[in-house]
């Protein structure tokens, strides 16, 4: 007997649109099967060339109050990428007004701060605090300016 599986409306929708992508990837796969393994291949570029960047972000956030006896701590992990020496990092929105933010970067842990973000885009710029060194980073620049 197979086990009973019941899915949540987000549950459902989220495998229709994964079964619709698997769909999508094996009706044109022979067609783009070069182009998959291309965009492999870049993202492997990419992680080989600036892998001393990429960084894991942690943000927590206390729900309820001692009031209510209900406090609980949400935990969302994430990565991003140092883009300046002195440790600016630009990652994914995490957590909406976090109360405490850390990077991990080559098997050390930094406290951050928050110094802006864009929802809309769903990005955050975020500071590494009390860092006392140099970091490796990405730079970014505007493929108009050359």
């Amino acid at each position: 007997m197979c086990p009973r599986i019941t899915l949540s409306k987000f549950s459902r929708n989220s495998l229709c649109f994964g079964l619709l992508s698997l769909w999508a990837i094996v009706c044109h796969g022979a067609d783009n099967e070069a182009s998959s393994f291309g965009l492999q291949d870049r993202i492997q570029d990419v992680y080989q060339s600036f892998h001393g960047s990429i960084v894991r972000v942690k943000a927590t956030k206390q729900t309820g109050t001692a009031e209510d006896q209900q406090i609980s701590r949400v935990l969302k992990m994430g990565t991003g990428f140092i883009v300046s020496k002195d440790g600016h990092v630009l990652t994914s929105g995490l957590l909406r007004d976090p109360d405490r933010v850390w990077i991990e970067h080559e098997r050390s842990f930094y406290l951050a701060k928050l110094i802006g973000k864009d929802e809309l885009c769903n990005i955050s710029l975020l500071k590494i605090e009390d860092a006392e060194r140099e970091f490796p980073f990405i730079s970014l620049v505007d493929q108009a300016e050359g």
